[in-house]
């Protein structure tokens, strides 16, 4: 039976990490409250990816068991595995930033709730956005951007790639905790974005009156959104890095120039500097890496899931339906 805390041990090349959570019905036979109130506006001004041990032990949560819905106390984040690997090669965090500062990560978060210190009902959703005023970056010379990040943002939502569900729950002492419920993920890789659908989501939040947010999101894929979602995406994004980094060489592996290509080169089994998903796949640490670790129902003879977390930070915004 494989262990929770496998890591995704994969090699792929880093490019900025965008997250969209839009909740749904969940399959729990707990009763989700319905979110009364006003609704908060947010954007999210920072993104934090697992690329250490002491980080994914950070921002993991508790997603279930390996054979059940049942919470074990044990947090859960297999996919860490793939951030902290990268981190050895590139600096994974860094590219994440620059995403966030010049509006590469442009997503908005929605918070309804009654009372921001404590209640019962509350509801928390992440909307795409359109657009922003003022712009991130006030031309290309400037090297710092984040200018719609200065808690005063106005945004369009994008209603096409934005979902109308949430994630409920409760909030103590100005803490959020809610779900299980369904999420949308979304990863960039540096071009389109990875849609994933994580079940079982969770969401833990610090929500304060002055518009900052930090919250950690977690959920489960299921193998189907690995292979159709995730896998082609990765595998698009890699082999345009081997492209420019590696020189083949007749029956022998690529010659590869670069960190992360001599990371990734090591799957290439037929020597065609180039990867298909089954070798990505076949791959013998990405395959154990991505053996599921928890179950994604009520429960499971053996696990369905393979978890993933992440940390977003927020600041106030304002756009249409919110405060």
């Amino acid at each position: 039976m494989p262990s929770k805390h496998l890591f995704f041990v994969a090699a792929a090349c880093a490019f900025p990490l965008s997250l969209a959570a839009c909740g749904g019905s969940d399959s729990n036979t707990d009763t989700q409250p319905v979110p009364e109130g006003s609704h908060y506006g947010y954007v999210i001004s920072g993104v934090t990816v697992p690329t250490s041990d002491q980080v994914r032990g950070q921002i993991s949560l508790d997603l279930g068991s390996m054979t059940s819905e049942k919470l074990d106390g044990v947090p859960d984040n297999k996919l860490a595995g793939l951030f902290t690997l990268l981190s050895a090669g590139v600096d994974v965090q860094a590219a994440v930033n620059q995403a966030v500062n010049t509006g590469g990560i442009l997503l908005l978060v929605d918070f309804q709730t009654t009372d921001l210190a404590n209640t019962s009902k509350a509801g928390f959703s992440v909307k795409v956005a359109a657009s922003a005023t003022p712009a991130p970056c006030t031309d290309l010379t400037d090297m710092v951007c984040r200018h719609h990040l200065d808690g005063h943002g106005m945004f369009t939502v994008d209603t096409s790639a934005s979902a109308d569900g949430y994630v409920s729950g409760k909030i103590v002492g100005g803490a959020f905790t809610g779900g299980p419920g369904d999420v949308t993920l979304q990863l960039s890789l540096g071009a389109a974005p990875i849609t994933l659908n994580l079940l079982r989501a969770r969401i833990q939040a610090t929500i304060s009156p002055t518009g900052i947010m930090n919250a950690n999101i977690g959920g489960l894929l299921s193998q189907s959104e690995i292979t159709t979602g995730l896998v082609p995406v990765v595998q698009t994004q890699a082999n345009a890095l081997l492209t420019t980094s590696c020189t083949p060489v007749a029956g022998h592996p690529c010659n590869c120039v670069g960190a992360a290509a001599q990371l990734i080169i090591a799957a290439d089994t037929n020597f065609d500097c180039q990867l298909s998903s089954d070798e990505i796949l076949a791959f013998p640490a990405v395959k154990a890496a991505l053996a599921p670790d928890v179950c994604t129902t009520n429960a499971c003879t053996t696990p369905d899931g393979v978890s993933i977390g992440v940390q977003v930070q927020a600041v106030k915004a304002a756009f249409a339906g919110v405060m």
